[in-house]
């Protein structure tokens, strides 16, 4: 056996009198960082956070306001409908409310709420959380989001049209 490092191994040699390198700090032996683990995205779009197209909020009535009591009472409303609901690894809880705008045409939005792979343990959830994380979402993002919020994937999405079947 030979003396001296072996393969792959570091030597790190500090000085004994740091006022002989006035100019250095010590550096610590690099460490290997782990694999970065690429989070699947669980839409079509394909990115995350606010959307830079589509319908804005403001228009899913069918004119230009900035009023979105009508859009907090929906988010309201569908939190009723998911709270309680155990969000498995891998699967989704998804809702479409249909609106109807001032001339007769209709529009619509897309809810989804899925696990956010951060772990495999299913999640539940709560009225609270989601009411907290679409309106967090509805006063940052004008044509609609998806984020993680409290170990859920949240998307909330205007469109224009009927709901997809």
């Amino acid at each position: 056996m030979e003396n001296g490092p072996r393969k792959n191994e570091w030597t790190v040699c500090w000085p004994t009198d740091w006022n002989d390198l006035p100019s250095q700090k010590p550096k610590p032996p690099p460490t290997e960082k782990p694999p970065v683990v690429e989070r699947p995205v669980p839409s079509e779009q394909g990115n995350t956070g606010c959307y830079t197209g589509g319908l804005p909020f403001a228009d899913l009535l069918g004119e230009d306001s900035t009023d979105y009591s009508h859009v907090e009472a929906d988010i309201k409303t569908t939190c009723k409908m998911a709270e309680g609901k155990v969000i498995e690894f891998g699967r989704a809880w998804k809702h479409c409310s249909k609106w109807t705008k001032s001339d007769g045409s209709s529009s619509h939005i897309n809810w989804e709420i899925q696990h956010d792979y951060d772990g495999t343990d299913d999640r539940t959830v709560s009225y609270d959380d989601c009411v907290n994380a679409w309106n967090t979402e509805l006063g940052g993002c004008s044509t609609g989001s998806e984020q993680k919020h409290n170990g859920l994937w949240m998307k909330i999405d205007p469109n224009d049209g009927s709901c997809p079947s």
